[in-house]
């Protein structure tokens, strides 16, 4: 079976309510709001099999909702946040730990069924807990690969 893959995001996207206080986190991405959709193709899909979603994520606090044609992706965005103790603790001082936003590079299973050859990826920010605060993270280069139904009656594999 031949493999193909479309490109749907290659430009970095900025998801959230735009705090300021996302340490680490890059604002020169363009920001979106809370949630986007993306529409992409497949040609000559075959929705039957599945395919796999390669994706980079930085600084997703929290889980963040990620679909495919009304369909979740399992597995999400998975946080992507470390908590790193602060520098320069005196040996008395309290911890305090602050996030340190990572690049995660993240790969997914589509489940047969889910893409066609008309797509609508839908990324939503969620809430970090009960705080009313919409979770702030980048995502960039996500991409689709994705097998291909059988060309029939071409010659030499077409």
């Amino acid at each position: 079976m031949a493999l193909d893959f479309t490109v749907v995001i290659q430009v970095r996207q900025r998801f959230g309510d735009r705090d300021a206080d996302d340490l680490g986190q890059e604002t020169e991405a363009p920001f979106v709001g809370q949630q986007k959709d993306f529409s992409f193709r497949c040609p000559s899909v075959d929705s039957g099999q599945q395919a796999i979603l390669l994706f980079q994520c930085q600084g997703a606090n929290v889980q963040q909702s990620l679909k495919i044609n009304g369909q979740e992706i399992f597995g999400n965005i998975p946080a992507s946040v470390e908590q790193k103790p602060f520098p320069f603790l005196q040996p008395n001082d309290v911890v305090i730990s602050v996030p340190n936003a990572q690049w995660n590079g993240n790969i997914m299973i589509i489940h047969p069924g889910v893409l066609q050859e008309n797509n609508v990826l839908r990324i939503k920010a969620g809430e970090i807990g009960d705080s009313g605060n919409i979770d702030n993270f980048i995502i960039d280069n996500l991409v689709v690969v994705f097998k291909t139904r059988r060309s029939s009656g071409t010659v030499g594999g077409g």
